[in-house]
């Protein structure tokens, strides 16, 4: 007690330094008891997340009732529609070449009575977009597509004619891939055999083949042609429409082309070429009757303010002149023995 007395900075120091040490060793001792549970919940998580990572994930069977439920709905939903598509397309008949060939001058005569009837102007040497068939049969295994692209493309164009369009400029159709080349034809839009060099026959040929490929695969079969006419605005709704809501064949119209043929604006006003400024005609007295020229009779200007103008009187600005229209059709089929699924099928059969 006497050496406490004695130093009494040495043992506050000493005391001090005591209660420090108890301090520090309580904290370590917390701060390692913390990180050991950090650790523990660390590793646990960990062989979680491994343990989840390894599982083959399945959907219990509620949801998977669902899901079965679901597409089943979606499978009923692409029959209904391929239904519908399918009653609504030109069937593919059985003909020979030269059934084809006359069914198409037949076709040409008939259109072209009834466009000259009509006040229709068609294209010289007129035919339909089959130009090389005029004098050159198709092969055999290809008469009945042509056939088929023949009525889809003649529908169209009696549309036209029944809606007194004005002229029907051009019409180009787009081989069939049946068409393109497997005896080194190349045919292309309009082309006759034998007018391309032989590298580009061979590449066309190629992709022709390659081409045919895809459309024997597809479910779906577009056959593509473009008209190009000039025609009244309501005449040119009613054939849009048509086409969109045809019974007969199913059409989409891929690309269309609406241009104004007459590419200025109406003048603001139109002075007759006779008729005196208001500078050179004296005014009228009383504001009622207007003054006579020199000679006593009555100016020009004058005739006009008391004459009424003939008719109505009114002057149509816009909407009476005609439109120049493009439009790419495609007619299409659902290729025959092929049925659309919903492409579930494999993957819930799979999770099974």
């Amino acid at each position: 007690m006497n050496w406490f007395k004695e130093n009494k900075f040495l043992a506050v120091g000493l005391v001090v330094g005591v209660l420090g040490a108890a301090a520090l060793g309580y904290f370590l001792w917390d701060a390692s008891d913390r990180y050991a549970e950090a650790v523990n919940d660390f590793q646990g998580k960990s062989a979680e997340l491994a343990r989840l990572r390894g599982l083959s994930p399945y959907p219990d069977r509620k949801n998977l009732d669902v899901m079965e439920a679901q597409r089943a709905d979606l499978q009923d939903s692409i029959d209904k529609l391929h239904s519908s598509i399918s009653s609504a397309q030109f069937p593919l008949e059985t003909m020979s070449e030269v059934e084809f060939q006359d069914r198409l001058k037949a076709a040409v005569v008939r259109i072209s009575g009834n466009a000259g009837k009509a006040g229709v102007t068609l294209p010289e040497k007129f035919y339909l977009g089959f130009d090389q068939y005029q004098a050159e049969p198709p092969r055999k295994e290809t008469a009945p597509q042509l056939g088929r692209q023949l009525k889809a493309i003649e529908w169209v164009v009696d549309l036209m004619i029944s809606q007194r369009v004005k002229s029907l400029d051009r019409l180009d159709r787009v081989a069939l891939p049946e068409e393109e080349s497997k005896e080194g034809k190349g045919r292309g839009k309009n082309a006759k055999a034998g007018e391309k060099a032989e590298r580009v026959e061979k590449a066309e040929k190629a992709e022709g083949a390659e081409k045919a490929e895809k459309e024997e695969g597809s479910l779906v079969r577009r056959e593509t042609f473009e008209i190009h006419f000039r025609s009244e605005q309501p005449a040119f709704r009613e054939i849009l429409n048509q086409i969109a809501r045809s019974s007969q064949q199913f059409y989409v119209v891929t690309e269309l082309e609406v241009k104004n043929e007459k590419d200025k604006g109406p003048l603001r006003a139109t002075d007759a070429p006779d008729a005196p400024s208001a500078e050179s005609v004296p005014p009228a007295v009383g504001g009622t009757e207007p003054a006579p020229t020199g000679d006593g009779t009555p100016s020009k200007l004058g005739k006009a303010l008391k004459s009424p103008p003939k008719g109505d009187g009114l002057r149509s600005i816009v909407g009476d002149e005609l439109i120049e229209v493009s439009l790419r059709v495609d007619a299409v089929h659902l290729q025959e023995g092929k049925q659309p699924d919903s492409g579930t099928a494999k993957k819930g059969g799979k999770g099974r």
